[in-house]
């Protein structure tokens, strides 16, 4: 299958399903080959999953390569209705048990209940899938729609068309073109704005050189005005025009507030809100919302006892909820190699451990920091103002974190050490990478078309807005 990033080829991959008495062994290779800001990375998944030939888990293995670098790799046993699986990332190793869900199945178990519930239109039904690499369940919602003439990198067939919806995130449909065997012969995911998508194709196209993607311009939405560093000390209000019949909900607090206009159009006012009051930590009310805001999750594990002990080692002394966070944002500036995009989206011991990431590896971590000594702390995704090529400007996806002090919000950002009026929130949570399609589909579902501060329209940028955006393509490079 070749693999597309939009309409860019950035790749290709292999799947493969071999049978033998008892044992049916399905593997999956992904290799892709990308350009961010101007390093090439190679990317490199290999998954391979035994299972009984009805369909019963029985072990797994997958490993995932950057460029000459392994970065993970996972083998998992199940046993007695046991998961004995060991992980290492970075080269440390670390095993974990516990009882396999009974409902969760690996690819074999799920193509033998697609057969069993057939490719009628209308029907629907529910399969909870392992993520061998996170080791956690999800959930989906399977719809089977109609029979539809797909093209295949020229040639047409007649499939089947399946949505497969995460119940916890109905904006997350990936949609797959099986034929009557319940092979995918196409699979489209939103991602970055875009989607990406899979083309069974024959073998000698998939493997054909392709130009690495310079992905500088996506993940990039530009800004109908330059904005200066004293007007991001102001209060902006952002029109949003949604692209779309979907309604786009984005969360607020005491620094934003939305609202939305008949034609659908959402006006988002932000401020670089004050430095709220003090307040003592660790958090000792019983808010539900907020205690949530304090757990262990899959990406944030405040309960690791090396990073519990750094989190109270960075902060010291303090007993002021808001130095404590600034110190923790402080600390976290300074321990992780900024500007590394070799890594994955890691869990906070994974960043932990390899000091390594750019914007979400700082923001788990951070987020983790604030939690082990009783800030109240989530992971914010969005976009923030940067200024662009040729003098434009623009608003690329970003991660940071946000503390409740008191009654009141503090936006941390430990790669910039500053949030200002030029951040907007997408989504917040607890980092798990997940969630993070809802907020790659929320970024490509709008654009900016105005701008006011201090509820003053500022003038457009000296560049017209055909310039702008060949300004913005100009940063997307194909070689």
């Amino acid at each position: 299958m070749a693999a597309f990033l939009g309409d860019i080829r950035i790749g290709h991959s292999i799947r493969t399903r071999a049978v033998f008495p008892n044992r049916v062994v399905t593997t999956h290779i992904s290799i892709m080959t990308l350009r961010r800001n101007g390093r090439e990375i190679r990317c490199q998944s290999h998954y391979q999953y035994i299972e009984t030939s009805d369909g019963q888990p029985v072990s797994f293995h997958a490993f995932e390569r950057t460029n000459d670098e392994v970065t993970r790799r996972v083998i998992g046993h199940i046993t007695s209705g046991q998961l004995n699986a060991r992980r290492m990332i970075r080269g440390e190793w670390e095993a974990r048990t516990f009882p396999w869900p009974t409902d969760a199945m690996l690819p074999e178990g799920a193509r033998l209940l697609r057969r069993r519930m057939g490719i009628e239109a209308g029907t629907t039904y529910n399969m909870t899938t392992f993520d061998v690499r996170q080791l956690v369940t999800a959930v989906n919602r399977v719809t089977v729609g109609p029979h539809e003439s797909v093209e295949l990198l020229g040639a047409v067939a007649e499939l089947t068309r399946l949505e497969v919806a995460r119940l916890r995130d109905s904006r997350n449909v990936t949609v797959e073109y099986v034929d009557v065997n319940l092979n995918t012969l196409k699979s489209v995911a939103p991602m970055l704005g875009t989607h990406l998508s899979y083309v069974a194709c024959d073998k000698a196209v998939a493997l054909r050189p392709l130009g690495p993607l310079e992905q500088a311009g996506l993940g990039s939405i530009p800004s109908p005005v330059r904005l200066s560093d004293e007007q991001r000390t102001m209060t902006l209000t952002y029109r949003l025009r949604v692209n779309g019949d979907e309604r786009l909900e984005l969360p607020t607090d005491n620094t934003q507030t939305v609202a939305s206009d008949l034609d659908g159009q959402l006006d988002v006012t932000v401020s670089r809100a004050a430095a709220p009051p003090a307040a003592a930590i660790p958090y000792c009310g019983d808010d539900p919302a907020v205690l949530a805001a304090l757990q262990t999750d899959t990406h944030l594990q405040p309960d690791n006892i090396r990073l519990a002990e750094l989190a109270h080692s960075a902060i010291g002394d303090a007993t002021d909820a808001r130095l404590a966070a600034r110190l923790l944002e402080r600390y976290v500036f300074g321990y992780i190699n900024r500007g590394n995009h070799h890594s994955g989206y890691g869990t906070a011991v994974d960043v932990l451990q390899s000091r390594e990431g750019d914007c979400t590896e700082h923001a788990v971590l951070l987020a983790s920091m604030c939690r082990a000594v009783g800030l109240p702390a989530q992971v914010v995704s969005g976009v923030a103002y940067k200024s662009g090529p040729n003098g434009t400007g623009m608003f690329s996806t970003h991660a940071w974190v946000r503390v409740l002090v008191g009654d009141q919000w503090l936006h941390l950002d430990s790669t910039r050490r500053r949030v200002d009026a030029g951040y907007i929130m997408l989504a917040v949570g607890s980092g798990r990478a997940e969630g993070f399609p809802t907020w790659l589909d929320k970024f490509g579902s709008f654009d900016i078309v105005a701008i006011r501060g201090n509820g003053e329209l500022l003038s457009p940028s000296e560049i017209a807005d055909s310039r702008i955006e060949d300004a913005v393509m100009s940063a997307m490079t194909v070689e």
